[in-house]
């Protein structure tokens, strides 16, 4: 109803239905009061909410001709900014006496009331597959529409709230860190920030538990934190509202009409800072155990939603988006928005640190002391990512796939070995490789 009365533009027609309408409005109008609002009494008599209307539209100044037709000439009638209205009161058919089927007459149809008739029979409202869809959505409604498979989150009162809470009430206490803190203040000291956020009621004792130091630490101490710190301006929970067309939140409508519709968008946004050649998008993330290709698809969405609103917005381009997850201590991009200072050196280069890097190892690992080993072996690890990286592949992604790959094996050879009717642990050396590798 709300929204009926809302929406019309030049003209609203209401219609309802009532058993003796004289009677309807002499009851709605005896307890309509003399204030300008309608008391409790009136509205607690009203039947429908049909009812609810005519208590307003007869104290309306284009009702006098029913208020004096009905003796209704007692209450309040409003008269500031009341519009035009017309009430009609109309009587029901009266019956009429039932034609014989042969009294009909053959009258042939008119052709052109023929093609009226089927014109309005066939007509469809252009915009019918707009009337399932909301006008206004929220960016991290989308984000959970689009993870359905995720459990719901139930949150605690922090009054009844335990040493250790959910990850949800971990998240809320890092969002809130992120933005209330002094960004230059916490890169020298982030327990001490925390504090005063506790101390200056904008964090609770429960949140500042909550917190991981050693991860915000890291982030201030990253490329990202110290590109922040060096930003011309930033904006911190910029909460936004844009209309973007429908399209985008419902790529399924069809009808071009629906399609190119608007609907309004809200967010907030954790972070937002200006370089010199554009905008730098970035939303925090505190989920764990999960890889940076599952973290962005979850996310990619919101992300999506947030560059084309802050483009409309402000009218610039936003140069690079990103999510930022302090479980994994690092940025995440799109995996085909991977900004080149990231990948590090170029493919071929790559693929020679990694050669240089493993024979480096191999040898600390024959001769080398506890120190070289360790050195060599990080070393190896490091080259091996900025390789995965020039291949367009996420290094935690590959090396969990790996593990995976080497359980399913496994699992494969104690099959074959208890098969064969004996344990794994039974088995010689050349039995194992036998098993493990089996000839083609």
């Amino acid at each position: 109803l709300y929204v009926a009365m809302t929406r019309a533009k030049e003209k609203l027609i209401m219609v309802m239905t009532a058993d003796k309408g004289e009677e309807t409005l002499r009851r709605i109008y005896t307890h309509s009061g003399m204030g300008k609002t309608l008391p409790f009494v009136a509205l607690r008599n009203c039947r429908c909410l049909g009812d609810w209307l005519l208590a307003c539209v007869l104290r309306h100044p284009d009702s006098a001709g029913w208020r004096r037709e009905l003796h209704l000439d007692k209450g309040y009638v409003r008269t500031e900014d009341a519009g035009s209205m017309k009430l009609c009161l109309l009587a029901p058919f009266a019956e009429k006496e039932e034609v014989k089927a042969e009294e009909i007459s053959d009258a042939a149809p008119v052709a052109e009331d023929v093609e009226k008739i089927v014109e309005k029979v066939r007509y469809r409202y252009p915009y019918q597959e707009m009337t399932g869809t909301e006008t206004k959505v929220t960016a991290s409604e989308i984000a959970a529409r689009d993870q359905r498979e995720r459990e719901p989150v139930f949150l605690r009162p922090l009054f009844l709230a335990r040493e250790k809470g959910t990850g949800a009430e971990a998240g809320t206490a890092a969002h809130t860190y992120m933005q209330f803190v002094d960004y230059h203040a916490a890169a020298e000291d982030p327990v001490a920030e925390g504090t005063r956020l506790v101390e200056q009621g904008l964090l609770t004792n429960e949140q500042f538990t909550l917190l991981d130091f050693s991860s915000i630490r890291g982030f201030f101490e990253s490329p990202l934190g110290k590109r922040m710190l060096r930003a011309g301006k930033l904006w911190r929970e910029y909460r936004f509202a844009a209309r973007i067309p429908a399209s985008l939140i419902h790529p399924e409508l069809l009808r071009e009409e629906a399609r190119s519709s608007q609907i309004l968008l809200q967010g907030a946004v954790d972070c937002l800072f200006e370089e010199e050649d554009g905008l730098v998008l970035v939303d925090y993330k505190t989920d764990h155990h999960v890889t940076p290709q599952q973290l962005w698809e979850r996310y990619q969405k919101q992300i999506q939603l947030y560059t084309i609103a802050l483009e409309k917005i402000f009218g610039k381009k936003v140069k690079e988006r990103m999510l930022y997850s302090f479980s994994l201590q690092r940025p995440v991009w799109d995996p085909e928005e991977i900004p080149e200072k990231a990948l590090g050196a170029p493919a071929g280069q790559a693929g020679a640190a990694a050669d240089s890097a493993l024979q480096k190892a191999e040898a600390a690992a024959a001769d080398g002391t506890p120190e070289e080993k360790k050195q060599t072996a990080g070393d190896l690890l490091f080259a091996c990512v900025g390789l995965l990286r020039r291949m367009g592949q996420e290094p935690e992604e590959a090396l969990y796939q790996a593990n995976e790959r080497f359980i399913r094996r496994f699992e494969e050879a104690e099959n074959a070995a208890s098969l064969r009717g004996a344990a794994e642990r039974e088995l010689s050396s050349r039995e194992k490789d036998r098993i493990w590798q089996p000839e083609e």
